[in-house]
């Protein structure tokens, strides 16, 4: 079994969820997942578990927009 890092970048989590960066950050943005920000840019870093609970979740869909 592969081993994941325990934090991912934005593209890295995106490819992962499979929808563009910016859907993601979208997503953050608007708490449907959680990021936390590092760094003294602020840059986002997702933890793989929160991403694989959302794709548990019912928020995943075949075409990228969560379920409300």
């Amino acid at each position: 079994m592969a081993r994941f890092p325990r934090m991912l970048r934005v593209g890295e989590a995106a490819k992962l969820l499979h929808v563009h960066p910016n859907t993601l950050r979208k997503w953050n943005a608007v708490g449907l997942i959680h990021s936390y920000r590092i760094g003294r840019r602020g840059d986002r870093r997702f933890l793989v578990a929160d991403l694989f609970k959302f794709l548990a979740g019912d928020h995943a869909t075949a075409n990228g927009i969560p379920r409300s």
